[in-house]
């Protein structure tokens, strides 16, 4: 049976140019590209925090819609000097970019594939393949960063849980994943996972990391009310979230909001007449195609919800051993991962284009499974279009206008979908025999 590989010091190589790129591009993006973004939005919110004042105050600009954990994060950014905050930031950023590249590259190493081998060394079919899917995953990774979202600290989370997840690291599986739910609420969805795959010692532990981290501002910045921090982010967003139709709270989330794309908010802008629609129609430049009552819209919005958890419960179902560490096994795991990923920008009543970053796991997935496992071109055709159809459909290519309207269509939507898919015809058809790589590494046995 095949074994998981030992990955090779090119590994090392590319953190080091990452980490040169992270200095030379921290300075650039410091000097030239200074927009405010949602990091403001952060600051603010642990300004408060830190005060003890209440931060979830929902008003006509941007405002602060996350679990309390996450401002923690952003209170030491509020004690450096005028400038420095932000180009600690952007430091950060880069290298939080280049640790979730270098982790997923170790991954497929691990399993006997080195992209950059593969790249110099591969077929021209090949090559073309993995320059799309850098180029894709590059574009996701660049809306968070441009916009100076905390996105990318969450995306690190993930893929680091997703790593241990795949080498059987329990503790460090539910350490990561916990983290991840305190700071954003859709990592749960890996909870469910761990259950069903027995994985005890993963589900306590990111049950119990969940509880202390969203309970640590309480105990280190109580709030002046006497109110848990918590309680009063359930009350001002997560009560206002309903079954089966898009996040509405004012000042905060939007119903028809084109950049929320989710499945409850492409299918509510592409079937509420304008009668539905709310003081934003205009700027999301274009008219519902199908028109139907609010009923139909939510019935269809439930029967997506179900297919998807359908497929979700599908491709999760088998279960492997946490200490099996063949490829198969590992293969596996790293399919379910991707895939609750996926549940989790489709599910969640509120996915902002810049939460697209974490499509990176499942493109990963993806492409070592059609160069590695079953090539198929029904994976290079889903891998295309999830890498192509949002940049090629970017306002700077086809105008603001356009762009606008199809974004409000779901083109991010379509490519979750797309991988989502992607990853269920792959379960389908079931493992294979590996595909020879250019270069081989040295075995390494389960343990």
């Amino acid at each position: 049976m095949s074994q998981v590989r030992v990955p090779s010091w090119p590994s090392v190589r590319i953190v080091l140019i990452a980490l040169a790129l992270v200095t030379a591009g921290s300075l650039v993006h410091f000097m030239f590209l200074d927009k405010p973004g949602d990091l403001p939005v952060y600051q603010l919110a642990a300004e408060r925090m830190e005060r003890g004042e209440v931060n979830y105050r929902p008003g006509n600009g941007p405002g602060w819609a996350y679990p309390p954990f996450q401002a923690l994060l952003f209170i030491p950014l509020n004690h450096l000097g005028p400038g420095a905050d932000r180009l600690v930031w952007y430091a950060s950023q880069l290298a939080i970019i280049a640790l979730i590249v270098w982790r997923l590259q170790t991954l497929l190493a691990r399993l006997g594939m080195d992209l950059s081998v593969e790249f110099r060394q591969g077929s021209l079919g090949k090559r073309v393949l993995i320059g799309i899917v850098v180029a894709g995953a590059c574009y996701y990774l660049s809306w968070p960063y441009i916009a100076l979202t905390n996105d990318l600290f969450i995306l690190l989370f993930l893929v680091l849980g997703l790593e241990a997840f795949c080498l059987g690291r329990d503790l460090q599986a539910g350490f990561w994943f916990g983290i991840g739910v305190a700071c954003k609420l859709t990592p749960l969805l890996f909870l469910p996972l761990l259950v069903w795959q027995r994985r005890w010692r993963a589900s306590a532990v990111m049950a119990a990391t969940i509880a202390i981290a969203t309970l640590l501002p309480d105990a280190l910045y109580p709030q002046e009310t006497g109110e848990l921090w918590c309680v009063t982010w359930y009350k001002t967003f997560g009560a206002k979230v309903s079954l089966g139709q898009p996040a509405a709270a004012g000042g905060a989330w939007y119903a028809i909001d084109y950049h929320n794309q989710s499945l409850a908010g492409t299918i509510f802008r592409v079937c509420a007449p304008e009668s539905l629609w709310p003081a934003m129609q205009n700027e999301v430049g274009g008219t519902s195609l199908w028109p139907l009552t609010p009923e139909s819209i939510r019935l269809i919005t439930l029967s997506a919800f179900v297919l998807t958890v359908a497929l979700l419960s599908f491709i999760c179902w088998r279960r492997t051993q946490p200490g099996d560490l063949s490829v198969d096994a590992v293969c596996r795991r790293l399919v379910q991962g991707s895939t609750v990923i996926c549940a989790m920008l489709l599910l969640s009543p509120q996915t902002h284009k810049s939460h697209y970053g974490q499509l990176v796991a499942p493109l990963a997935t993806l492409l070592f499974i059609q160069l590695a496992r079953r090539p198929s071109p029904v994976v290079t055709s889903v891998l295309a279009f999830a890498c192509l159809c949002t940049s090629l459909l970017h306002r700077t290519f086809i105008g603001a206008d356009l762009g606008v309207l199809l974004q409000g269509y779901g083109t991010f939507t379509w490519c979750a979908i797309a991988c989502l898919a992607g990853l269920a015809y792959a379960t389908l058809r079931g493992p294979a025999p590996l595909v020879p790589f250019s270069a081989g590494l040295p075995l390494r046995r389960a343990a």
